[in-house]
């Protein structure tokens, strides 16, 4: 994930699309396993303590909650925020000399098929392009951050087998 978002970073209007496409399937693996670990050893803590079925059950019920309810609600609401503040600021910079309301500003974000952008001239499109691409990876600095503090906390977890000691093969 922190490789992934890392390259995304560093995407421009001139970034070829598979290079693209291949950063974004690194952040998908990442999240993924990211994601769907705790799941994992969240159950098996839960049923190695022996106690009732339901404690498997409420172990999940957490991570959905925190997973869907905070994790990923909280980095869309963080990531859009992110992405209309520095997309208007620096929409603002490139189309001064237009004298534009702050509404068609922030239609202009909305998109390139914007009336805004298709009253635009080709350079001044390109500029508009840059600058919502430069927003765009702004975003990513989020994911960088999660994935440090991610490698960061798995290194302060305690290590333990989650399934007791392993035989040894011939004997002894």
């Amino acid at each position: 994930m922190t490789i992934g978002s890392s390259l995304l970073f560093t995407v421009s209007i001139h970034t070829n699309p598979g290079n693209i496409y291949g950063y974004s399937v690194l952040v998908a693996i990442g999240s993924g396993l990211t994601c769907s670990t705790g799941y994992s050893i969240a159950g098996i803590k839960a049923s190695l303590k022996g106690g009732p079925a339901v404690d498997v059950q409420s172990a999940t019920s957490i991570q959905n909650i925190w997973q869907v309810g905070f994790g990923t609600m909280g980095s869309l609401i963080i990531s859009g925020q992110i992405f209309q503040s520095y997309a208007f600021k620096n929409l603002k910079s490139v189309l001064a000399s237009l004298d534009l309301s702050d509404a068609e500003i922030h239609n202009a974000v909305s998109g390139t098929q914007s009336a805004t952008f298709q009253s635009l001239s080709p350079e001044l499109s390109t500029k508009a392009i840059e600058a919502i691409t430069k927003a765009i990876s702004k975003t990513y600095i989020l994911g960088m951050v999660i994935g440090i503090l991610a490698v960061l906390a798995s290194l302060a977890m305690k290590w333990e087998r989650l399934f007791g000691v392993t035989s040894h093969i011939g004997g002894g």
